[in-house]
């Protein structure tokens, strides 16, 4: 039985992770739970009745005994105890309801066998007892000796021989009574070892009951929950079933209602009401015309800016070959005063071995900067690539945006063409809203990958910074080897004038650099400018080309509704015949239709000319594309035209570096701080240029990411909805452990009885030991 219970309980206590979760592993435990109670029951059910059988079967021996000795063996059972009624079943031992399910014949027929089984094995002791408890035969016996002493003492003149036949049946008796009185307590000893096992009996058969009670409970309460979820289940299919047959009712009578509109409209409409509603086409007719006049003249507009914007580009172009130029002249004239260092050089080269050792260390010292700006480069190229991928995301969520938004434009026209006659079509924008609010989550999944990316540029300023730290340092060694310089300075006055002329030179170097620089940075400006404004041209095609398509559209709409009112007029006349009425009282109105249509059809043509005149400006603007991309393929060429002057100058500083090192070699100490400045001077500018790279770059990046936050903010009402459904979630969450928190009170409560209830036990035993004992 504690078997059982644990196992039952180890059921019970396993958890899910949520309310679907849950149900199912009930439903596939449920008929573990079952084949357990089942069990249960049936151990139950053996108990009571071996319970029975033996307090009958004690009973009987109990009786025998008081019968057969009165005044020894006192009377345990009372009349009013649970052992009167041999045949009856003991009053603690209830008939408890089936909880769960009701059990077939053959299963109580099993159990029934069972328990035959577990009592036919416990109650040997019993049989034991009664059989050495011959209780008729000693009374037969104890009858028989009484009657014999009467016997002899009404008649004391028997003879001898007959005395001594009484004396042996005497001895005999005496005999059967010592052996009565051995059995007597062998009975005895096994009726309190009897008393025993009845006493743990009926603790087992308590126990059980209570835990068998707790259980039942347990069950009906998961029956009654099972029972509600099944009747909610069923509750809403049939609102589903009764919805369902609503909607094709309502659908049904729209179908009935839309034949009877149209049945009653062709048997109402009359010739007035026809012209009417021409009438009535016509002046919306001519508002579209007028809408489409004005678009046209937006449209101008917008190519006369596209055209002035081209003529902007190809004068920045001119500028951009005639400063290439100034360029490549600059470049000339520092190769001829590079050729002069050179010059200046060969004298030098004597001096130039020392210094070789020392130009070693500063380099070294480069190099490991130099390595940690690489990696700094390295981790700011994969960010931006990063931030590529992103962005090329983002572009195609924007696409499909756009793809999207044109789609509900198109829908919108429609809506506003026919909105008197179609409703339904606002299900299909809610439908493409859904769409647009999953396009916006995933949008916002990227915006998390951005985030990362920020947190990725945090680092790569801490970076930054430890490289301005370690600059800092450089510094103040610096600063300790100049005050060595002065000290050197007051010996070589003489060799000044010498490194001034060098310096004066450096810096002419460094102007021109620096002019390079400029000119490099505004070459770039003006290339991402042409990009821009090449991106704005393509995206003004773009709705060019849209706009050409919706007036193509709208033209072949009007052509329809021409071919349509050309129908019904010919019907209006036909009608007009059959009903006999003259054609000509209506003429004048069929005259002012036509007119009107007359008008309608020269508009029509004269906006096909305009049309055909704003396709040949298209043809002129692609026209212009070309052009574009011949100015990118030029712009290409003096971007490589731009780097080979990069190359140059980069030559030109290396033998400008050379120089000075080689000069530097003059003096021993003095050669060595000036070599070491000098290197770190550069280090320095090199690494100023490439943190102004790196936060040119980290600004772009701050600028995109500040736009995909100012995307993600129209973003986060997607997330409230996620927040709100989890919030549900959790209360359902909560719902079901606080169930749980009370059914580990209920199996708590249990728990603590049970060890009542074992205790309890404890006490009965001592007590019957006890009185055993007395």
């Amino acid at each position: 039985m504690d078997v059982k219970v644990k196992s039952m309980i180890k059921l019970i206590e396993e958890d899910a992770d949520s309310f679907a979760r849950r149900a199912e592993m009930y439903y596939k435990k449920r008929p573990e739970l079952m084949k357990l109670v089942e069990e249960f029951y049936r151990a139950y059910r053996a108990l009571a009745e071996r319970y029975d059988h033996a307090t009958g079967v004690i009973r009987h021996a109990h009786r025998t005994m008081t019968e057969a000795f009165p005044n020894q063996v006192p009377f345990m059972f009372g009349d009013d105890s649970p052992a009167s009624n041999v045949s009856g079943t003991d009053p603690r031992t209830p008939e408890m309801p089936i909880p769960i399910g009701e059990f077939t014949d053959e299963s109580d027929s099993v159990a029934r066998r069972k328990a035959l089984k577990q009592f036919n094995d416990s109650s040997g002791p019993v049989e034991r007892v009664r059989r050495g408890l011959n209780f008729d035969e000693a009374e037969e016996k104890e009858q028989s000796t009484h009657s014999n002493e009467n016997n002899h003492v009404k008649d004391p003149k028997l003879s001898k021989s007959d005395q001594e036949g009484d004396s042996g049946e005497i001895l005999r008796l005496k005999e059967a009574l010592a052996k009565l009185e051995t059995e007597k307590e062998a009975g005895l000893v096994q009726y309190q070892q009897s008393l025993d096992k009845l006493s743990q009996l009926e603790t087992e058969i308590s126990k059980t009951r209570e835990d068998f009670r707790v259980l039942s409970d347990q069950a009906n309460k998961a029956e009654n929950e099972v029972v509600v979820l099944k009747e909610m289940l069923a509750r809403l299919e049939a609102e589903k079933e009764s919805k369902l047959q609503d909607y094709q009712q309502c659908v049904d009578r729209i179908s009935n209602l839309q034949a009877v509109i149209s049945t009653s409209q062709e048997d109402a409409k009359k010739l007035n009401e026809r012209a009417n509603t021409a009438e009535t086409e016509a002046q919306s007719f001519k508002a579209e015309l007028d809408k489409l006049a004005v678009e046209k003249d937006a449209a101008l507009n917008q190519y006369m800016q596209s055209l002035e914007i081209i003529s902007n580009l190809e004068n920045k172009l001119q500028l951009t070959e005639e400063d290439a130029r100034g360029f490549k002249e600059r470049a000339e004239k520092a190769e001829g005063e590079v050729e002069i260092l050179r010059q200046t050089i060969s004298k030098l080269t004597e001096e130039k071995e020392a210094a070789a050792l020392q130009y070693q260390q500063c380099l070294e010292r480069i190099s490991s900067l130099e390595h940690k700006l690489r990696c700094a480069n390295e981790e700011a190229k994969r960010l931006n690539v990063e931030i590529d991928n992103g962005v090329s995301k983002l572009k195609d969520a924007e696409e499909q945006c756009l793809l999207l938004e044109r789609s509900n434009q198109s829908l919108h026209s429609e809506l506003e063409s026919l909105m008197l006659k179609m409703g339904t079509q606002t299900q299909e924008l809610t439908e493409k809203q859904k769409e647009l609010g999953r396009l916006w989550a995933c949008i916002q999944e990227e915006r998390l990958r951005f985030v990362e990316a920020e947190t990725a540029f945090q680092t790569l300023q801490h970076l930054h910074a430890q490289t301005q730290e370690e600059l800092r340092a450089m510094t103040s060694e610096l600063q300790n080897r100049v005050q060595l310089l002065k000290v050197a300075e007051t010996q070589n006055q003489s060799l000044q004038d010498e490194v001034l002329k060098v310096k004066q030179e450096n810096k002419h170097l460094d102007e021109l650099n620096a002019s390079f620089a400029l000119s490099i940075k505004d070459m770039q400006n003006e290339i991402s400018s042409l990009m821009e404004s090449k991106g704005k041209l393509e995206e003004e095609v773009e709705l060019r080309l849209d706009q050409r398509n919706a007036l193509q559209q709208e033209i072949y709409c009007l052509k329809e509704e021409l071919n349509d009112l050309n129908k019904k007029q010919l019907s209006i006349l036909d009608q007009v015949h059959a009903v006999g009425l003259n054609p000509e009282s209506l003429g004048s109105s069929v005259k002012e239709l036509q007119d009107e249509n007359s008008s309608l059809k020269e508009i029509c043509h004269r906006e096909s000319s305009e049309k055909a005149a704003l396709l040949e400006k298209l043809e002129i603007l692609e026209q212009l594309l070309e052009k574009n991309s011949l100015l990118e393929t030029s712009l290409a060429d003096l971007n490589a035209e731009l780097e080979a002057v990069r190359g140059k100058i980069e030559a030109l500083e290396q033998t400008c570096q050379s120089l000075l090192q080689e000069k530097s070699t003059l003096s021993e100490e003095k050669a060595i701080l000036m070599a070491q400045l000098e290197d770190t001077n550069k280090n320095l500018e090199k690494l100023s240029e490439k943190n102004r790279v790196l936060e040119n770059s980290l600004s772009d990046a701050h600028h995109q990411l500040e736009a995909l936050m100012a995307k993600s903010k129209i973003l986060e009402d997607s997330c409230q909805l996620l927040v709100n459904e989890k919030a549900g979630l959790k209360s359902e969450n909560d719902g079901l452990t606080s169930q749980l928190e009370k059914t580990q009170i209920k199996l708590e409560d249990l728990e603590r009885l049970y060890g009542e209830l074992e205790g309890r036990c404890i006490n009965l035993e001592k007590e019957n030991e006890s009185t055993s004992q007395s």
